[in-house]
């Protein structure tokens, strides 16, 4: 078998870039508020008519809007599915949380079909109270995902600005990185250790032989022509 087909294959990045992660904050928001501007105009700013209760003009603008970032929505659904998803789950990072996050958003894009295509009334009650319960409960799930992320960088960066601010006070030593931790306790050192410090002081000793050696070679040749010129 060659050896270039025993190789195992490079695992992708899952990393996001800044414009699709800007595509997917837009994208995001646009869905949620849309969704829960409906929510609100529907049950809470229903109009009095001349005839009882009357929609509000502006919930089918809502409906609408949503709709449009609904679309959208299944289309980064799809590009986080190709992009991050399949390259993250190999890593085993995080991974209950993201699966939780993309099966709201599979079951929020499943309901959102029923509810444009089931024309039974008791069906389609039920569908949209777990369709905008989803709907509210997917920004929690997205924090969840990405809290050990955020939790991550703000140590680093409070323990980078701790390091700056002990170096400026004249603490020494200060921090060497910020992902250094302050209870951590040094190791012990280990036969390996004790091995390499012997070595190390027999280098040092050869090393002071060997110059001993050539200082006093040079005094010798020196001496001899003046013995020479004696004799």
């Amino acid at each position: 078998m060659p050896e270039h087909s025993r190789r195992r294959p490079k695992h992708r990045s899952p990393r996001l870039g800044p414009g699709t992660k800007v595509v997917i904050a837009v994208v995001g928001i646009g869905v949620v508020l849309t969704g829960g501007s409906w929510l609100l105009f529907h049950h809470f700013l229903v109009e009095q008519g001349e005839f009882g209760p009357e929609p509000n003009p502006l919930e089918p603008w809502w409906l609408t809007l949503h709709g449009a970032f609904a679309f959208a929505a299944v289309w980064v659904l799809g590009l986080l599915w190709g992009v991050h998803v399949t390259a993250a789950w190999p890593l085993s990072r995080r991974r209950f949380s993201g699966g939780i996050l993309a099966a709201v958003m599979v079951w929020l894009s499943v309901s959102g079909y029923l509810l444009y295509y089931v024309g039974d009334d008791r069906i389609r009650s039920i569908v949209s109270i777990l369709h905008w319960g989803g709907g509210l409960a997917c920004p929690v799930f997205y924090l969840l995902h990405r809290y050990r992320a955020f939790a991550s960088l703000l140590k680093q960066r409070s323990i980078g600005a701790l390091s700056e601010i002990r170096s400026a006070l004249g603490f020494h030593p200060p921090l060497s990185s910020p992902g250094v931790a302050f209870d951590r306790k040094p190791r012990s050192a280990g036969p390996s250790c004790r091995r390499l410090e012997i070595g190390c002081e027999i280098g040092r000793e050869h090393r002071e032989d060997a110059r001993d050696r050539a200082v006093v070679k040079p005094r010798a040749r020196s001496d001899g022509p003046a013995q020479s010129a004696r004799r």
